[in-house]
This record gives structure tokens, C-alpha cells and sequence, in this order.
């Protein structure tokens, strides 16, 4: 039988597709520490994913997603549960 896991430290992202369209782990080892400029780049690389030749270009078939807002949620132990980090992004961006 397999073990489960609460993942500590958990990703909302707000896109033009949908509120709280993506959830995913928080992975500090590949991202560093949730502050609002790694969280900055991290929304910056996953819209880059999205444009012809990246590898969620097959998500962008009608038009491109575009991830404005993006937190990260601490969700183990429970004792410190909430909001770690935040960034939104300008209201106008160039991709």
C-alpha cells in the first residue's frame, strides 16, 4: 500500500483562462525560497511555456494563457497554514 503526503507548500495561479486555474507544489529546491520575485520568474517561465515551441504550447490551441496572478500557500503543519507569498503582475505586460 502507498503512503500519502501533504504537500507543504502549494501554488495558486490566476490566468485569463480561469481564477485559481492551477494548483501545483511550491518546489524550493528548483525555485528557492516563495518570495514575490522568485514567484515573478516562476510565472514568467510558465507563460513562456506557453508560446509556439514550448511545452504547453498544446494548452494555447485557440489563444495563449496568460498567468497574472500567482500565490503560494503553506498547507503543513497545520499550525502555520496561510498565505507565504504573492506577486501580481502589472496590468499591462509585453510578452
Amino acid at each position: 500500500m502507498g503512503t500519502s503526503r501533504i504537500v507543504p507548500l502549494i501554488i495558486k495561479a490566476d490566468s485569463n483562462m480561469e481564477r485559481n486555474g492551477f494548483f501545483g507544489e511550491w518546489h524550493t529546491r528548483d525555485y528557492g525560497k516563495p518570495t514575490p520575485e522568485n514567484l515573478n520568474k516562476w510565472r514568467q517561465r510558465q507563460n513562456k511555456s506557453f508560446l509556439p515551441g514550448g511545452v504547453n504550447e498544446h494548452l494555447s490551441t485557440s489563444y495563449i494563457p496568460h498567468i497574472s496572478n500567482v500565490r503560494v500557500y503553506r498547507q503543513s503543519p497545520a499550525a502555520k497554514r496561510g498565505l507565504v507569498a504573492s506577486y501580481i503582475a502589472p496590468a499591462f505586460e509585453i510578452v
